[in-house]
């Protein structure tokens, strides 16, 4: 176990900067997730840990060790990679001893150790079997074996879970959660599904455009995100565009371009007049035939409803513009071209500033 920490970190290729300097301190024995859209960096960044390249600036450090100039061969690092990257003319023990033999390591050692390596993942029984024969899941499995029996400082994955169908999928990342957390290794988790990331991971890095927009724990990114960008990528979010025309020490006064006014709790500083995004969790919203007392509401209609067994999806149309929202299937949901009214708790609506595509 290790404490890693990436220090001003940037990386160019040519004119195209990929890590546009990021600084990220992972405590040991933590389960980091670094996740984001495609081309955001996660991956360009978790090569960089496994030292398949180099960084154009900055340092990183393993247990305060500087490693950018160790090749990746010489770092007591292990990968699971995407395609597992198994040897299909071994079976599943030689695959799990293939590092160790690498090594160097004697006879002597490599037996126990490759099977205590497979006992952690729950394959011993299948050490003579060819990886061909082997599902998703359990081929997933040894290549994890195979990245812990080196007993690294550091476990890399890099969306170890994408070939998996959606069941196997949600059932493995519960499960290298607890390999992990009874193993207490420092791994960094690369994927581009939050789901994977929320349910896993003890914080995220939430990235894009090679910048780090958010570091912390799934429930303070989703409760609380940074901007704009954040609030989007996390969880499910409805977005209504307007201006920023009003504020006092506590909340804003945003004029939607629905033509509607509304009152936001303020969070940050933004200059008045400025485009400003309103965003809304579906499961925050509320429909009713009018707007309760107290609470701040738009007139919709209901565009479609959608059954997905605890809760129903029900879309509705503001002055044109779509929401979402997540209500229990246990409450009379509205039909279709029904007028209703859209309200929400003050503390729900999250102003922030427009951002460039």
């Amino acid at each position: 176990m290790a404490t890693v920490e990436l220090i001003n970190i940037r990386k160019a290729y040519a004119s195209f900067e990929a890590i546009r300097g990021i600084s990220l301190k992972i405590n040991q024995g933590e389960f980091v997730a670094i996740l984001g859209p495609s081309g955001c960096g996660k991956t360009t960044t978790l090569g960089l840990l496994a030292g398949f390249s180099k960084p154009t600036e900055g340092e990183i450090l393993v247990g305060s060790v500087p490693v950018k100039d160790i090749p990746p061969h010489k770092r007591n690092v292990g990968v699971v990679f995407q395609n597992y990257a198994l040897f299909p003319h071994l079976n599943v023990f030689e695959n799990v001893a293939f590092g160790l033999r690498m090594r160097k390591v004697g006879q002597a050692d490599i037996v126990p150790r490759a099977r205590r390596a497979l006992d952690i993942v729950q394959l011993g029984h299948l050490e003579e079997r060819g990886v061909r024969q082997l599902s998703g899941g359990q081929q997933q499995r040894v290549a994890l074996a195979r990245a812990l029996v080196i007993e690294p400082e550091l476990l890399l994955l890099d969306e170890p879970l994408s070939n998996l169908d959606a069941t196997l999928r949600e059932q493995m990342r519960f499960e290298i959660r607890e390999i992990q957390k009874r193993i207490g290794i420092t791994t960094v988790f690369v994927t581009h599904d939050q789901g994977e990331a929320m349910a896993a991971a003890d914080r995220l890095v939430v990235m894009n455009k090679g910048l780090v927009r958010q570091y912390g724990t799934a429930q303070e990114i989703y409760r609380f995100p940074a901007d704009a960008f954040v609030a989007g990528f996390i969880g499910q979010a409805n977005h209504l565009d307007g201006v920023l025309v009003g504020q006092d020490r506590t909340h804003y006064r945003v004029r939607l371009d629905t033509g509607d006014e509304l009152d936001a709790l303020r969070r940050s500083d933004i200059p008045e007049n400025a485009p400003v995004q309103l965003i809304l969790r579906p499961e925050d919203l509320k429909l009713s035939p009018a707007v309760p007392q107290g609470h701040r509401g738009l007139r919709a209609k209901v565009t479609r409803v959608s059954f997905l067994g605890a809760a129903a999806n029900v879309g509705v149309a503001v002055a044109g513009r779509p929401l979402s929202i997540l209500c229990s299937s246990e409450v009379e949901t509205p039909r279709t071209g029904e007028d209703v009214f859209v309200h929400w708790p003050e503390q729900a609506a999250m102003v922030f500033p427009q951002e460039n595509a």
